[in-house]
């Protein structure tokens, strides 16, 4: 019943983006686990995307992050380094979205609990066994990253996709 409301009102946010066009500011996240990427799979889009969302303009980035980390998937962080990857603009669903895109390392495998409510899935990926249906931005974000993952000197094995 919960996610039906929830399908109902996000509805009414994309007519509603698609006629006043409103800036918009969200974060996302890639999270490292060994040779794996966390992904999820929202209710209302059928695509694996990095975990994140909005965030307003009296909060700070880094604490809207881990609240919708902890929001989508049950995870928290409380002294894990963030680091931006980078700034980007969507306007796929009509608003004028600005996010900033950050990545971290953990070498603990956090137990996932996807809110019922937004979520669908969520799930660790191999990065050379990642789904097919990622979403296009997700792909790209994943692509750029990849130099700095190897650069990184992290221990992790990365054939071509």
């Amino acid at each position: 019943m919960k996610s039906i409301f929830f399908q109902v009102v996000n509805k009414g946010l994309k007519f509603y983006w698609k006629i006043f066009r409103p800036h918009t500011f969200g974060v996302r996240v890639i999270i490292c686990y060994q040779d794996k990427i966390l992904l999820v799979k929202n209710i209302n889009y059928s695509k694996w995307v990095l975990p994140g969302g909005g965030f307003g303009i009296n909060e700070k980035p880094i604490n809207a992050l881990k609240r919708e980390l902890f929001e989508e998937t049950g995870i928290i962080f409380k002294k894990q380094k963030f680091i931006l990857l980078g700034k980007y603009f969507n306007n796929y669903e009509g608003k004028r979205d600005k996010i900033l895109i950050y990545y971290t390392f953990t070498k603990k495998r956090f137990e996932i609990k996807p809110c019922d409510l937004e979520i669908k899935k969520a799930k660790y990926f191999k990065f050379n066994n990642l789904p097919k249906n990622i979403s296009p931005g997700t792909a790209r974000r994943i692509k750029e990253f990849l130099p700095l993952l190897k650069a990184s000197g992290e221990k992790i094995l990365i054939k071509k996709w």
